[in-house]
């Protein structure tokens, strides 16, 4: 006991927690001695500064905010007379159309409220409603049924208010989680003085959260009401009623009388809080912090604590340097060399000869990092000859079944059809070998669809007016790369399953785009379709699977190549149509996947 005893008082373990201990009393003692009355009189000051400042950068930030959205409904509710203004005022003026041109103008002005509202982050939706309920909307709004029955419709309908801004509310009354949550903005839309519509913007309740959602710097918070309601805007939903009804009216009535500092009991602590009235909205802005948290928030800023804090820091820094110094110097470079090891650098660059703990672990750091690199080599080595390998296969799986069709198809023109018609077979496929047979992998968009050109071209003389084929490709694509003959595969599935069993005439569309930056290929053809048990169990096929071999070669390339950042997705309706679409990364010329 006495030798164990012993040991630990001489440990370097003992001796700094011993030195920081003493010399956090020393700091503590002397700190809140000296300067505790002064520090509460300045932050309380300083408190009060904080809360103005924090409300006003608030409020500034969530009206700029408000005001790009409440651009958009006043300029749906102004008759400008503009072309593109008079869509909506055309749909909600004239009901006696024809059916064709209600619905061309319903169209039209849905366009034209797609267009404002998109890149708006906070607007969650928008809706035009007439004064019998129907509407026109971009994303989910609310009933116009439901609308109806709103007290606050009747409200804007009987005054001259320009603008009305909504609380917190739900949709429906059956969805009542505070992610269906939202606050709107309504104005009426008139025409020559008389009311024929509305239009609400609903604002996604996250924009209070991120202008007023404070709780987790130095106990600050904010609360925000309608006055004329008492209703609270934030915190909103489950969180409205952190207060107590005692709370709430304390809170209410101070901050209607006073448009500064005040204090008041709120969550149970005595707090200091100072309030300001919103412009845009009319509502109240209500901030505050306890008390209790106004010393803590302030104690290590004061210059007096600095001068002190100091004087104790070279104090603490002198004795503890003088006993570690020389016990921990290895153990020091140790964890500067460990710290410079990751996956691109697993060298550990330096050299301890200790006898110690240290120098026991530094040669089993060594030992593990020369084990590790001879695994890392022989698992890179491995896997690169096994995807090398599985794509040579699923490559070579394409090629004889390909040039066995189109034998047979030169073969059957030579016999039926004049030369001209062996001459084009001959350039296309010469085109097409050309491509095949080179060692690319990646080609770019532009000669995968020229080769795709080609081998329809050949098939329009196999399958003569079975279908038909359009291109649509965007010009910003053309350059990008993709894996050498990656569409010609569900092609020939689209064609000879989906078109060329129909009697009439199919069409193929083939579209190259970028989406959420990625390039994605869409093939759709207006073919026999599948029902869902044969559209999965087609994409159950793997690539050995001789019947489906096309699609389940391209799934296989793309997820060696690419792996989770590809996609890969289809669906299709009986008799109606197929579609196929990859999403593949944007990849420009070299870029190596291997």
């Amino acid at each position: 006991m006495h030798k164990l005893l012993r040991h630990t008082l001489h440990s370097l373990q003992f001796k700094i927690i011993g030195v920081t201990l003493t010399l956090f009393c020393i700091f503590t003692t002397a700190t809140t001695y000296y300067w505790y009355d002064s520090l509460t009189k300045q932050a309380t000051t300083t408190s009060v500064n904080n809360l103005y400042a924090m409300l006003q950068i608030s409020n500034n930030n969530f009206e700029t905010a408000l005001k790009d959205i409440d651009r958009v409904t006043a300029l749906i509710s102004s008759n400008f007379g503009n072309n593109l203004n008079s869509r909506i005022f055309n749909y909600l003026k004239y009901k006696n159309v024809g059916d064709a041109t209600l619905l061309q103008y319903r169209r039209e002005a849905e366009d034209y409220m797609i267009s404002l509202c998109n890149f708006k982050s906070y607007l969650n939706g928008m809706a035009v409603y007439d004064l019998e309920g129907n509407s026109l909307s971009y994303g989910p709004t609310m009933n116009g049924k439901e609308v109806l029955k709103q007290v606050w419709y009747e409200e804007l309908k009987a005054s001259d208010t320009a603008v009305k801004f909504i609380p917190p509310h739900f949709y429906s009354s059956y969805r009542r989680q505070d992610s269906d949550l939202v606050f709107s903005i309504a104005r009426p839309i008139k025409y020559h003085g008389e009311l024929i519509g509305l239009v609400i913007a609903d604002i996604k309740i996250s924009m209070l959260n991120d202008m007023f959602g404070i709780d987790n710097i130095n106990d600050y918070a904010v609360f925000v009401m309608d006055e004329e309601t008492g209703t609270p805007i934030f915190p909103a939903g489950s969180d409205a009623h952190k207060l107590n009804d005692t709370e709430m009216s304390s809170l209410t009535d101070k901050a209607s009388v006073s448009d500064g500092r005040f204090v008041t009991m709120l969550r149970g602590e005595n707090s200091l809080a100072v309030s300001q009235k919103m412009f845009l909205t009319g509502w109240r802005i209500i901030g505050f912090v306890p008390f209790n948290g106004i010393l803590a928030d302030f104690l290590n800023t004061r210059s007096q604590v600095v001068i002190i804090a100091l004087l104790c820091g070279v104090m603490f820094i002198l004795l503890v340097s003088l006993f570690t110094f020389f016990l921990s110097r290895n153990l020091r470079k140790l964890s500067r060399a460990v710290t410079t090891i990751d996956h691109e650098n697993l060298n550990l660059d330096v050299d301890i000869r200790s006898k110690d703990e240290v120098g026991q672990l530094y040669q089993q750091i060594r030992i593990m990092i020369m084990r590790i690199r001879e695994l890392i080599t022989g698992i890179h080595n491995s896997e690169q000859e096994k995807r090398k390998s599985e794509m040579r296969a699923l490559q070579a799986q394409i090629n004889p079944h390909f040039l066995y069709n189109t034998l047979n198809t030169i073969k059957y023109l030579a016999t039926l059809r004049g030369a001209q018609n062996i001459e084009n077979v001959s350039i296309a496929l010469s085109d097409m070998l050309h491509v095949n047979l080179s060692n690319d992998r990646f080609i770019t968009v532009k000669e995968e669809i020229h080769y795709l050109q080609q081998y329809l071209e050949i098939q329009e003389y196999r399958y003569s007016g079975k279908f038909t084929c359009y291109f649509s490709v965007s010009e910003d694509v053309h350059d990008k790369m993709v894996p050498k003959l990656l569409l010609q595969p569900i092609v020939e599935n689209a064609l000879l399953h989906g078109l060329v069993p129909q009697n009439e005439v199919g069409i193929l569309q083939i579209r190259v785009f970028t989406e959420d930056d990625l390039l994605r290929i869409r093939i759709k053809d207006n073919g026999k379709g599948m029902t869902e048990d044969d559209l999965t169990a087609l994409l159950a096929f793997t690539a050995s699977n001789t019947t489906h071999i096309g699609l389940a070669n391209v799934r296989a390339r793309l997820h060696l190549l690419f792996g989770e950042l590809s996609s890969f997705t289809m669906w299709s309706e009986p008799n109606l149509y197929t579609t196929v679409e990859i999403g593949i990364p944007m990849i420009t010329k070299g870029v190596q996947y291997d």
